[in-house]
């Protein structure tokens, strides 16, 4: 919403409903302050009238209802003469997503040509990111994972691969025989194996590939023992992978409004943010982001969501 301008000498002003004033005196401290505003991709910054003028034209901040009616009273015409008071204020702004890029100024960078970094998840150049986010969850609840196992779409060499100590007997059920199944069969045939045979199931990358997911959970509850537990972690985002099918994508109430009537004890949670997830879409690995960007987690924009269940 554009209100008009204000323009003041040796100073800088962030504009459009939010007007914040600091004398702006020496070049680090312009420099300094250039920084924190590239957080929102656009800073105003200048010691000359002429130059912040058209930066000010230049600047759009979006203000959502909410922000306006519960945040935006303590920030609007907040005037300061100290330096990390206003950087304080700024980075306020850039917390609540009222600084954002101006509309038309998204750099789509190497997404603008629709291709990928890697076609294959991110593989031919590291760890793909949901790769690590599973890695992560497992390590987490590695030794809740024990006794008579079951991996759905996985092979036996994974008790390694996933470092299970607590493991007595490892079968696998996959849709098509290869090396490491020992069981064909369908996951949404309550029949591929005896009631209440498993302590532990692991399925990880395969309910989105289900025509029926909540049978498919059903049946975990009805092969699990007593007290038993089903360790489950899907996309929540991610391109479409044939193998053979690709049905579906789930996020936190899905599993809420299907998993609590089945189970006594159910705990969903989420890995990742709008960056990973953007980053797991165009195939770039976990090692070509920063541990603070793969640590940060937005329920908003999961990469992944990881559930553990409790018969």
């Amino acid at each position: 919403m554009q209100t008009g301008s204000h323009v003041m000498q040796q100073g800088l002003v962030l504009f459009d409903s939010l007007e914040v004033i600091c004398p702006v005196t020496a070049l680090d401290q312009a420099f300094i302050t250039s920084q924190l505003l590239s957080k929102a991709y656009r800073g105003i910054i200048s010691t000359e009238p002429a130059a912040l003028v058209k930066q000010l034209r230049d600047l759009q901040c979006r203000v959502l209802d909410y922000h306006m009616t519960t945040k935006m009273p303590k920030l609007i015409r907040t005037n300061t003469t100290d330096y990390k008071e206003f950087c304080s204020t700024v980075q306020a702004l850039v917390d609540d997503e009222l600084l954002v890029v101006p509309f038309g100024e998204f750099d789509f960078g190497d997404l603008a040509g629709g291709l990928p970094a890697c076609p294959y998840y991110g593989f031919t150049r590291g760890t793909p990111i949901d790769r690590f986010y599973l890695t992560r969850f497992i390590t987490e609840y590695v030794e809740m994972m024990h006794g008579k196992t079951l991996e759905i779409g996985g092979n036996v060499s994974n008790v390694n691969a996933y470092g299970l100590r607590q493991i007595r007997e490892y079968e696998t059920l996959d849709i098509k025989d290869g090396v490491g199944v020992t069981k064909v069969g369908d996951v949404e045939d309550s029949g591929s194996w005896e009631p209440e045979s498993f302590d532990t199931i692991l399925m990880f990358n395969v309910l989105e590939h289900c025509v029926n997911p909540s049978r498919v959970l059903s049946n975990c509850r009805y092969w699990l023992r007593n007290h038993g537990r089903v360790f489950v972690l899907t996309p929540a985002a991610q391109r479409v992978h044939c193998d053979p099918i690709d049905c579906v994508r789930f996020n936190q109430d899905w599993y809420q409004s299907h998993l609590k009537p089945l189970f006594s004890h159910v705990d969903i949670r989420t890995f990742g943010n709008l960056a990973t997830t953007v980053a797991a879409l165009a195939g770039v690995s976990a090692e070509e982001l920063s541990s603070g960007t793969l640590n940060k987690r937005d329920q908003r924009y999961p990469t992944v969501v990881a559930i553990v269940a409790q018969r």
